[in-house]
C-alpha cells in the first residue's frame, strides 16, 4: 500500500472535521488572518489578590516540575527559559506565533511552559488560607513578575491556548481557596481577559486535535467568561462562556468512550480530562450557573468509574498506559503525582454522589473546596473488561493485572497492543517504559512496541509510524474474551493480526499468587521477542526460570524458544527522567505457543 493512501486511511479515521479544523488554523498562521485583542493596563492595577497593609515581604517559592524536580525562584526566574537545561531560552521579544517556530525541533516546548503554568499560584493560595502572612505578597509578586515579562500575546509562553487556560484555572482555584471571586482585583482581571481572548480564536484548533486541549481550552473560556460576565468586566464575557459550555459538553463524548475509557488510551491524560471537568463543576456550583446537561454528568460519572478501577486503593497507583508528560492540572493538596486517589475522590463526590475511599476528617481534596464527604462508597473493583477503551482489568487478592488491546476509536498514541501490567500490592511488578519526551533523542522512543510488555515481530513496529504523534494501520482485536471470574483464577483474552501478517493472541489467568499468560505467535518471518519490564534485583537464569527477587518467571514448553536474556534498559515513571530497570527477553525463531508463569515466592 502506497504512503499515500495510508496517510488518506488515517485522515479518514482522525475525522474530516477535525482535519479541515487543524488546517484552518495552519492557514490562519501562514496567511496571518487571526486576531486578538487584549485589556491595555490601567494605573494602578498592579495587585491579583487583594493584599493587607503592611504584608510581610514576599518571598521564594519552591515549584515541583514533571512531578519529580524541585526549581525554586528567588530571584526574578527566566519566564522563558527551560527548566531543565540552563541557559536554554526562547526570545521573549518575540510574537507567540514565531516564538513557537524558534523552539528546535529536537528541544522539548515543555520545558519553557512549565513554570507558567501556575500551578505555585494555588500552592501559595492554599498557605495563605492557612495563616501563612507572606504568601499573600509572595502571590501577588510574582504574578506582577510574570506580567511584566509576558505581554499578551507575545513570547513562547503564549503559543499555546491550553496554557493560557490552565493559567485560568489555576487563578480561579486560589480565588475560591482565598474567597476573592467577587473582588477580583484589576490586574487580575485584566489577565483573565486577555488569556480568554487567546484562546477564543484558535479553539478550533484545539478541537481539530480530539484530545485534552479542547476539553482544557472551553473550560478556560468558560471559567473566565463566567467570572467575567459576573463582575461586569468584559462585554466579550457571555459570549466566551457560552462557547465554553458549548464546547465542553461536546468534548466529554469525544474524550470519553461510552464505558468511561480515554480516547487519548492514557491514564495520566485522563487524569487530567476528569481533573478539567471536576473544576469546571466546582465553579458552576460556586458560582450557582445552571447545571451541565445529564448526559454529561452520566459520562463523567463512567470516566471517574473507570480511573476508579485503574487505580490501587492503598498506593494511589494506577498503571501508566499511553502518554505521560507530568501533567496534574488539579492539586489543592500536595500530593506524589502518581497518586491519583485525589482525582478520583473529588470526581467521585462530584458526578457520582460517592466516596472512593473513606479517610474522614483527612479527606483534604473534598474539604478544600467546601464539600461534603457523601454517604454512599463506590462498588467493589472486580475483573472487568472495558470494551470501548480495550482494557482487561483482573483482580484477586493482593493482585492486579491489565492488558491492553487494541480498539481504536481515536489515534493510539503508543504502540502497545497487548501490554500487561502486573500490579502486587499497589506496586508494579511487570510495567509499561512510560514516555521520558515527546522529541527525538535518547530514551524519546518508549511509545514504541519494544519498550512495551508484548511482543516485538521482526524487530519493528505493530503498526507504521506516520509522524511523531501519529501511527496507520491501526490495528483491530479480534479472539476477544471478556474478563471472566472462575473460582480458581480469573481469565481473559485477546489478540490481533498486523499489517504485515503477523499474530498475537494472548491468554491472561490471575491465580491468587500467580499469573499465566499464554501468547500464541504466528504469520512472522524471522524472530519475535516477548518483553517483560520488571524492578531492578538480583536475578538467576537456570534453564527455562528466571529468579528475580521476589517471583520466579518461567518458559514452557522449553524448545517453544531459543533463549533467555536478562538485559538493562530503562523506564520513565516521571516525564524527562529515566530510571533503570531489568527486561527479560524470551527470543523465538518459530510459530508456536510460549507459557509463561509468574509465581510469586
Amino acid at each position: 500500500m502506497s504512503r499515500l493512501l495510508k496517510i488518506m486511511r488515517v485522515v479518514l479515521k482522525l475525522g474530516v472535521w477535525n482535519v479541515l479544523r487543524v488546517v484552518r488554523y495552519r492557514l490562519g498562521l501562514r496567511f496571518r488572518t487571526l486576531r486578538f485583542e487584549s485589556q491595555a493596563p490601567v494605573a494602578g492595577d498592579d495587585l491579583f489578590f487583594a493584599q493587607p497593609e503592611g504584608a510581610a515581604k514576599p518571598r521564594g517559592v519552591v515549584q515541583k516540575v514533571f512531578g519529580w524536580k524541585d526549581v525554586t525562584f528567588d530571584a526574578a526566574p527566566d519566564w522563558h527559559g527551560s527548566v531543565l537545561h540552563s541557559g536554554r531560552r526562547i526570545d521573549k521579544e518575540l510574537p507567540w506565533t514565531q516564538a513557537l517556530a524558534a523552539v528546535p525541533g529536537d528541544v522539548d516546548v515543555k520545558e519553557f511552559w512549565e513554570l507558567s503554568r501556575f500551578y505555585w499560584v494555588p500552592q501559595l493560595a492554599r498557605e495563605a488560607r492557612n495563616g501563612d502572612y507572606s504568601a499573600k505578597a509572595t502571590l501577588n509578586h510574582w504574578l506582577k513578575d510574570w506580567d511584566a515579562q509576558n505581554p499578551p500575546f507575545q513570547g513562547v509562553n503564549w503559543s499555546c491556548g491550553q496554557e493560557a487556560a490552565i493559567r485560568i484555572l489555576q487563578c480561579a482555584q486560589a480565588a475560591i481557596l482565598l474567597d476573592e471571586v467577587d473582588r477580583a482585583q484589576p490586574a487580575l482581571v485584566r489577565l483573565l481577559a486577555n488569556s480568554a481572548a487567546r484562546i477564543a480564536p484558535t479553539l478550533h484548533y484545539a478541537l481539530g486535535q480530539a484530545n485534552n486541549h479542547g476539553s482544557a481550552e472551553a473550560a478556560g473560556l468558560f471559567v473566565a467568561g463566567a467570572w467575567l460576565e459576573r463582575l461586569g468586566a468584559d462585554p466579550r464575557a457571555k459570549r466566551w462562556k457560552n462557547l465554553g459550555r458549548r464546547w465542553l459538553e461536546n468534548r466529554a463524548g469525544t474524550l470519553i468512550l461510552e464505558d468511561g475509557s480515554s480516547n487519548q488510551y492514557s491514564t495520566n491524560y485522563h487524569r487530567v480530562v476528569l481533573d478539567t471537568y471536576s473544576f469546571v463543576e466546582i465553579w458552576r456550583r460556586h458560582l450557582a450557573l445552571p447545571r451541565f446537561s445529564d448526559g454529561l454528568m452520566k459520562r463523567l460519572g463512567l470516566a471517574t468509574r473507570w480511573l476508579y478501577a485503574m487505580t490501587d486503593a492503598t498506593t494511589g497507583v494506577a498503571p501508566v498506559f499511553g502518554a505521560n508528560d507530568g501533567s496534574l492540572l488539579l492539586a489543592p493538596v500536595l500530593q506524589d503525582h502518581r497518586d491519583f486517589r485525589p482525582s478520583v475522590q473529588l470526581a467521585a463526590a462530584l458526578f457520582n454522589d460517592a466516596v472512593a475511599y473513606r479517610l474522614g476528617a483527612d479527606d483534604a481534596i473534598l474539604t478544600q473546596y467546601g464539600l461534603p464527604s457523601p454517604q454512599r462508597s463506590l462498588d467493589e473493583v472486580r475483573s472487568h473488561s472495558f470494551q470501548h477503551g480495550g482494557y482487561h482489568l483482573l483482580r484477586r487478592q493482593k493482585l492486579a493485572a491489565v492488558m491492553r488491546y487494541p480498539n481504536f476509536a481515536f489515534r493510539p498514541g503508543h504502540a502497545d497492543a497487548l501490554h500487561v501490567d502486573l500490579h502486587k500490592d499497589g506496586k508494579p511488578i511487570l510495567f509499561d517504559a512510560g514516555t521520558y519526551s515527546y522529541v527525538p533523542g535518547a530514551n524519546a522512543d518508549l511509545g514504541k512496541t519494544w519498550a512495551h510488555n508484548t511482543v516485538e515481530f521482526d524487530g519493528r513496529n505493530q503498526m507504521t509510524s506516520v509522524s511523531r504523534f501519529l501511527y496507520g494501520d491501526w490495528l483491530k482485536a479480534r479472539d476477544v474474551q471478556p474478563a471472566m471470574h472462575r473460582e480458581d483464577a480469573d481469565h481473559c483474552a485477546a489478540g490481533y493480526r498486523d499489517s504485515e501478517g503477523a499474530s498475537h493472541t494472548r491468554h491472561l489467568a490471575l491465580e491468587d499468587n500467580a499469573l499465566l499468560v499464554r501468547d500464541d505467535l504466528n504469520g512472522f518471518k524471522n524472530a519475535a521477542i516477548i518483553r517483560w519490564r520488571v524492578v531492578p534485583s538480583l536475578y538467576a537464569v537456570n534453564g527455562n526460570t528466571v529468579t528475580l527477587g521476589a517471583f520466579t518467571m518461567s518458559i514452557s514448553p522449553a524448545d517453544s524458544f531459543n533463549e533467555i536474556k536478562v538485559i538493562e534498559d530503562s523506564f520513565a515513571a516521571f516525564y524527562n527522567k529515566s530510571e533503570k530497570c531489568m527486561v527479560v527477553e524470551v527470543h523465538v525463531s518459530r510459530p508456536g505457543r510460549i507459557e509463561t508463569a509468574i509465581r510469586f515466592h
